[in-house]
């Protein structure tokens, strides 16, 4: 397993696009730093802003005496360990070094996301949380003009592939179209091939009668690059275990271009050796196609020995992995931070 296993699970927003206009985050390892989203249109900055700050399940509480400099803020609140995880957490951090220099966003007692969360939930509020099936969590808010809207924060080919239009730089909803469903795509394989999880954010709006208009499913508003660097003895311990005889291999719910970037920083994975990454769906659907039946087993063996790296894998998917290794009469171990 990845996350908290190879790498530090300590995760920042450190890149992305909003409204199709390119953003980098300076200084992205310190949370206390602002973070300016110069060329960034207001409408496209707020709706952001607010979609983030309710599609997090992460909680901040003051430190004990109110510990912290004085003229930071930021400094004076730790992550509640019972809330969240640290993917979650990186999402209200940013919201917060975006924030925290706009006048009136925030008090001794309330940071900036936790201020949007409060208003706009008095206004009525449900939250439908992530899970690995669904790879998606959204909140649904009325707005302050009445209008019901829907924020949706996940994986961001699946977040991609519920829209049928797109915010511009210009700020307008524009049909998206092969083109920019495309261009989109890019970006997303040029974050993730930086080591980054990609998240991707939309909104939509809730007609009348409560149901989604099916002509008007998303509108894809922004794209994030999450960055959580690599423990510092990984490298190190792969190469120990490959050198004693053991094959090591990665499993992770990221895109498959996060995976490969991050398992070939680790030295899991090389295509030069002809190694395999595939992701949790396709190696489920080969693993059903071949089981069972002896001659389309030894089809299965090679691809199974050369696979390194599952990516959008869900438990069931690892747990198969086991199994299918068991039964090639493999010795297995798996280590992992216990959550799947």
């Amino acid at each position: 397993d990845k996350t908290g296993t190879l790498t530090q699970n300590r995760m920042t927003v450190v890149q992305g696009y909003i409204g199709m206009r390119r953003f980098r985050v300076t200084n992205a390892g310190d949370p206390s730093s602002t973070v300016n989203l110069e060329g960034v249109s207001s409408d496209a900055q707020s709706l952001l802003m607010l979609g983030l700050a309710l599609n997090s399940s992460s909680e901040k509480e003051l430190l004990p005496g109110n510990v912290g400099a004085e003229s930071d803020l930021l400094s004076r609140w730790t992550w509640r360990t019972d809330k969240g995880n640290k993917t979650d957490q990186a999402i209200p951090d940013f919201v917060d070094r975006v924030l925290i220099s706009v006048p009136g966003s925030c008090n001794d007692k309330e940071l900036p996301h936790q201020k949007l969360r409060m208003t706009n939930r008095s206004r009525g509020f449900a939250i439908f949380p992530f899970t690995s099936e669904r790879k998606f969590m959204t909140a649904v808010v009325a707005g302050a003009d009445g209008v019901v809207m829907q924020h949706v924060k996940g994986g961001s080919d699946r977040v991609l592939g519920m829209c049928n239009r797109y915010l511009s730089s210009e700020g307008r909803e524009e049909p998206l179209t092969e083109e920019v469903t495309e261009m989109i795509t890019a970006q997303i394989r040029s974050i993730a091939g930086d080591a980054n999880r990609t998240i991707g954010v939309a909104y939509g709006r809730i007609g009348t009668d409560g149901a989604v208009p099916e002509e008007e499913p998303f509108v894809w508003l922004a794209l994030l690059g999450i960055q959580d660097p690599l423990r510092p003895e990984v490298v190190d311990a792969v190469r120990m275990c490959q050198g004693a005889g053991v094959t090591v291999r990665m499993c992770t719910g990221d895109n498959l271009d996060t995976a490969v970037a991050i398992s070939r920083q680790c030295g899991i994975y090389n295509r030069l050796r002809g190694d395999l990454a595939l992701t949790g769906k396709d190696f489920r659907n080969l693993v059903y196609d071949t089981y069972g039946d002896e001659a389309n087993m030894e089809k299965l063996w090679p691809v199974l020995d050369r696979m390194m790296v599952m990516a959008r894998s869900q438990p069931l998917d690892k747990q198969l992995l086991v199994l299918m290794l068991m039964l090639r009469g493999e010795v297995v171990a798996v280590t992992g931070d216990g959550v799947n």
